[in-house]
Formats: structure tokens, C-alpha cells, sequence
């Protein structure tokens, strides 16, 4: 499952470029939360920094690597529990990472379930703070984009599975630091406004259903400030696709940027979430005399991701999860895309 629109990646990142003098907006920030609830645990991991780890028998809880700093980073939760009346075996795993600008997640479960379980959630972010520079003589602009792709599949037919994906730009110093000629990064569609505001997309097993701006719906394709679009086989089978995607206007000189990203799947009543795809966020490609560095000195820098499984690889694996014995075999296996 491909997307026939996710903005072509040319990039440019130029270390030692003039930075400057900028209020930054946050330190460049990877964190994960896997937590499954039928046997329970979780475990969250803040730039290569454990900061909170539960489990309970039967649950397996790991997160990598453990080194302060770390700008790609992944945890996961795997658990299974058996009672004369019920099965479940459950895990949940992602990966959130500054240099390839992936948030990949998956949740897998199989067994009986029983008033909302098992259920299983990954929440993930990046964010960075990117310096422009453009030496071009004139206001560029340019896109960001954050493609998502996967597929939830709900066997039991029970619950509400689903999750949201979602797109921040926040202009250091309040509504943006200017240059030295007090021009601000705006929206190219939105000319009157600041480069700053937050756009999120709701699914489920049916598709995309709902695209807001600050609580405020937004309408498929071109609005005031963004550019939302689904895929073709978007809500088919339970394949999710979407691009939540804006266009700034960068005025000369230097200016700067905070960039986030969300993905969160909720998994409930043995459902299965397959996010191990998406979410892609990307520039597209620099206009002449446009550079730019971001704080890290990592976003963006390896785009590679070899070896992740499309979504209808994902959905086999799932399939050996019905077993607790086959599950245990193929935990390591079916979850190594968060080491990827």
C-alpha cells in the first residue's frame, strides 16, 4: 500500500549554518509509551531515558537504546494470560525517530475478549527546532508534510479501535521569530497568518473521519492554512491512508520553526492496529537559496527504512498471535521494525 502523494524528499541540511538568536521552542524530543491492559504493562522512553516501566505476571516489557540523548528510540510491551474461560495474547510496540522522521506503531492481538479486552495502546512524538536560512533575495516557500498508512482489523467486531495523527508548527517567540527585517514565516495559503497552529486526523477501522484545527473541522483538501487529503483505499478492508500537509512562506535571512508529530493507536477488544509504515513526515524539495539545521543536528539526516513490512505482511503476523504458544515464538520477529 503506497501513497500516490507524499511530497517528494529533497533535502538539505547544511551543518553550521548561521543560527539565530532565536528563543528555541523545545529540546529535540523522541518519546514512546507502549501499554497493553488485558495482562497489563507499560513502558515509556523519553531520548534513550526510561521514565516510567509497570508490568504484571506474564508481561514483558523492553526499550532501546538506553543512552541519554538517543533521537531514535523504540519500546514495546508483550504480554499473555489464560484463565479456564479466556485467552489473550497481546503486545504492543513503536518507534519514534529524528533522523528518518518515522512514527511507527503496532498493536497485535489475538484470543477471547471480554468487555473491552485485551487492549493495547502506542503513543509517540518527535519534535525538533529548525533554523532557515535563505540567502535567495526573496521569500521562498516550501511544504511539510505527514503521511500516514496502515490498517486496523477488528475480528471480533467489538469496540471502537482507532487512533489520530497529528502535525504542530509552533513559531519560536510566541507567533514567531522574525528575521532582521521583522517578517515572519506565514502560510502560503493563509498569508495573513503566522506559520503556527496544529492539525490532527481521527480514525478508525472505516477510515479517516475527522480532521480538526484547534478543535475547528477542516475540510478535505485546500483551507485556510492546510491541505488534508485521503488515500484511495482509504476505509477499504480497514486500510487508513492520509496526508495532513501545509505550505509555509519563508521570508530572507534567518528564521526558525518548532516541528512536531504525533501518531496514537488505541486497540481495544482484541483488534489489531498495523502502523508499522507511517507516520512519514518530510520537507519537500528546498527552493534555490534555502538551507536549513535543526537542533538535534540528526532531523531528517537518514530517510532510509529498510526492511519494514508493508501493512498485508503485518496482517499475517497477526494471524500467528491467535496461538499464545506461536505468539511467544514470533514476539521478537514480528516487532524488530522498532529496531529498524
Amino acid at each position: 500500500m503506497k501513497h500516490g502523494y507524499l511530497i517528494g524528499a529533497g533535502l538539505l541540511a547544511v551543518s553550521g549554518a548561521a543560527q539565530a538568536a532565536h528563543v528555541e521552542v523545545d529540546a529535540p524530543t523522541v518519546d514512546v509509551n507502549a501499554f497493553i491492559t488485558g495482562p497489563s504493562g507499560n513502558i515509556r522512553i523519553i531520548n534513550g531515558n526510561i521514565v516510567a516501566s509497570s508490568t504484571t505476571p506474564g508481561v514483558t516489557v523492553s526499550a532501546g537504546p538506553q543512552s541519554p540523548g538517543a533521537t531514535s528510540v523504540w519500546a514495546e510491551t508483550y504480554g499473555t494470560y489464560a484463565d479456564p474461560n479466556k485467552s489473550w495474547t497481546i503486545a504492543a510496540a513503536g518507534q519514534s525517530s529524528l533522523d528518518s522522521g518515522w512514527l511507527k506503531g503496532s498493536v497485535a492481538a489475538g484470543g477471547d475478549t471480554s468487555f473491552g479486552y485485551p487492549r493495547g495502546q502506542v503513543e509517540e512524538r518527535l519534535a525538533d527546532t529548525v533554523w532557515f536560512t535563505n540567502a535567495s533575495g526573496a521569500p521562498v516557500q516550501l511544504t511539510l508534510s505527514l503521511a500516514y498508512d496502515g490498517r486496523i482489523l477488528n475480528p471480533h467486531g467489538e469496540g471502537a479501535p482507532g487512533g489520530s495523527v497529528s502535525l504542530r508548527l509552533y513559531g519560536s517567540c510566541g507567533n514567531g521569530c522574525g528575521n532582521a527585517q521583522g517578517e515572519y514565516l506565514r502560510f502560503a495559503t493563509g498569508p495573513n497568518n503566522y506559520a503556527s497552529g496544529w492539525l490532527r486526523a481521527y480514525f478508525n477501522q472505516n477510515g479517516s473521519y475527522g480532521f480538526n484545527d484547534y478543535g475547528a473541522p477542516v475540510p478535505i483538501g485546500q483551507s485556510n492554512n492546510w491541505f488534508v487529503a485521503r488515500g484511495a483505499s482509504d476505509g477499504v478492508n480497514g486500510n487508513l491512508e492520509g496526508l495532513l500537509q501545509a505550505t509555509i512562506t519563508i521570508p530572507t535571512g534567518e528564521t526558525s520553526l518548532g516541528i512536531y508529530a504525533d501518531l496514537n493507536l488505541d486497540c481495544a477488544s482484541g483488534s489489531s492496529c498495523l502502523f508499522g509504515n507511517t507516520s512519514a513526515f518530510r520537507f519537500g524539495d528546498l527552493p534555490a537559496g534555502l538551507s536549513w539545521t535543526s537542533k538535534s543536528g540528526k532531523f531528517l539526516t537518514a530517510l532510509a527504512a529498510p526492511g519494514v513490512p508493508e501493512p498485508a505482511s503485518w496482517a499475517m503476523m497477526v494471524a500467528g498471535f491467535a496461538a499464545a504458544g506461536a505468539a511467544v515464538r514470533r514476539r521478537r520477529a514480528a516487532f524488530a521494525f522498532v529496531r529498524a
